[in-house]
């Protein structure tokens, strides 16, 4: 007998972490606090998938991490 549930296309959730960054390109956010989160995320089974800089006038304004896993 087949799987039929393992034939179909896998679904997935997203999720989208944003570091805020100030004008000298400083991390706002303390360095541990924002570990902390992406560990927890990884424990949780979220994968890092992308990390998208946001850059206006030469200048690093955020970094959005963009997470997904499995939908079940």
């Amino acid at each position: 007998m087949a799987d039929f549930d393992s034939m179909l296309p896998a679904r997935w959730e997203y999720r989208i972490v944003v570091q805020d960054c100030d004008l000298y390109e400083e991390v706002k956010r303390p360095k541990k606090d924002l570990l902390n989160e992406l560990n927890s995320l990884g424990a949780d089974g979220w994968e890092l998938v992308a990390a998208v800089p946001i850059v206006q006038e030469d200048v690093t304004k955020e970094i959005r991490y963009v997470f997904k896993r499995r939908d079940e």
